[in-house]
């Protein structure tokens, strides 16, 4: 149910990094980059005892045997038959009281996704989930389990109102779910009643996960051919030193060009965008008078807005960081700005996948920063 990652990108990444001629913090973005989409993505399975989270874990890894359970802080991975390269974590939250900082036991875990398995997200529950981090909480489902009891009982619409309003602000979505009904939906190769598969809520749960990781093996992969389209091109021929003037770095300007250029962001790119190593002064004016043309009619607020007014703001975010990233490998600028604007492509292009008033504010504001950085340049 997961993407793999096209072969090719991944020996090109691998080739890349084998070079002598990537800067520093490049190299170290580009390792990361493909630790993660070598690895298998972590889903992390917790939750207060008796919450229901081991036949949870059990369900997504679909196996009769219980995932590995690690202490807190001693997570221990579970192979996936149904999600490829996934890979479960079950872990217990301390009891309170015990002075194991839970949100530090989550943390460690590196999850990337979790889900949270609770029967009503009680104090102590919130108490723990407060300290975690909110790059966790956007990538986080509130699970409600046992929802084929809670229904018997008469309760589990009101369970799900009280529950609402904390995820509208601490997790990404809310998901009831009866564990039990699934797990009698399913067999050893798969779903074998999709009807009960459904009306057991698993079909929703798996549908949410689905698309979640989809999403983040996407923007990996996305963020890998940026880094490819950037740095392989530019890399010389074994044994061919680099010597400015060379023109080899022309050749990855015109390449670039082909793949963005000032027609992709209409009337918000002037003309003049596309320069070929020009003086440093002369790069940031030039990237100045870039940005501001873009910057020019932002929304002075982004709060309120529409979805469908979010995402083309995003995605222009992200053409003008790009864009900046051609300015930069153009003029063949390296040093801090040069990383800046490189972070800021992988953290733009993963803002766009949120679609939300505070991912636009953040990408707005990357870009903002790094005009700043410009600007500093020619007071320098």
């Amino acid at each position: 149910m997961i993407t793999t990652p096209e072969p090719d990108v991944l020996a090109q990444l691998d080739a890349i990094l084998a070079s002598d001629h990537l800067p520093r913090k490049a190299r170290e973005y580009g390792k990361r980059l493909l630790g993660r989409l070598s690895a298998p993505l972590r889903l992390l399975v917790t939750g207060p005892v008796g919450s229901g989270k081991s036949e949870l874990a059990r369900l997504i890894c679909g196996q009769a045997a219980p995932p590995s359970v690690g202490a807190p802080g001693e997570p221990v991975e579970t192979p996936s038959v149904l999600f490829r390269n996934l890979a479960v974590i079950e872990l217990d939250l301390p009891t309170p009281g015990s002075g194991i900082p839970g949100a530090g036991a989550i943390e460690q875990t590196s999850p990337d996704i979790i889900l949270w398995c609770t029967q009503g997200f009680a104090h102590d529950e919130a108490q723990i989930w407060a300290r975690v981090p909110n790059n966790l909480k956007d990538h986080a489902f509130l699970v409600l389990t046992k929802a084929d009891a809670l229904m018997r009982e008469g309760v589990l619409e009101d369970r799900l109102d009280d529950l609402r309003e904390v995820v509208e602000t601490e997790f990404h979505s809310l998901l009831p779910i009866a564990t039990a009904q699934a797990a009698t939906a399913m067999n050893s190769t798969g779903i074998a009643d999709p009807a009960l598969h459904a009306r057991s809520g698993a079909a929703a749960l798996f549908e949410a996960l689905s698309r979640m990781i989809e999403q983040g093996r996407s923007a990996d992969l996305d963020a890998a051919n940026l880094f490819v389209r950037r740095h392989g091109a530019a890399l010389p021929a074994p044994g061919t030193p680099i010597r400015p003037g060379d023109g080899s770095q022309g050749r990855a300007g015109q390449d670039t060009a082909m793949a963005l250029g000032p027609q992709d962001l209409g009337p918000h790119l002037p003309d003049d965008a596309r320069i070929s190593a020009a003086p440093e002064t002369d790069l940031s004016a030039r990237a100045i008078r870039m940005l501001d043309g873009i910057c020019q009619d932002f929304p002075d607020r982004i709060e309120g807005h529409a979805r469908d007014e979010i995402k083309p703001l995003l995605e222009r975010c992200a053409r003008a960081a790009e864009a900046l990233g051609k300015i930069i490998e153009d003029a063949r600028l390296s040093g801090d700005l040069a990383d800046d604007v490189l972070e800021a492509n992988e953290m733009i292009l993963l803002l766009t996948l949120e679609e939300n008033e505070t991912a636009a504010a953040d990408a707005v504001t990357l870009l903002l920063q790094l005009r700043r950085g410009f600007e500093a340049r020619l007071v320098d």
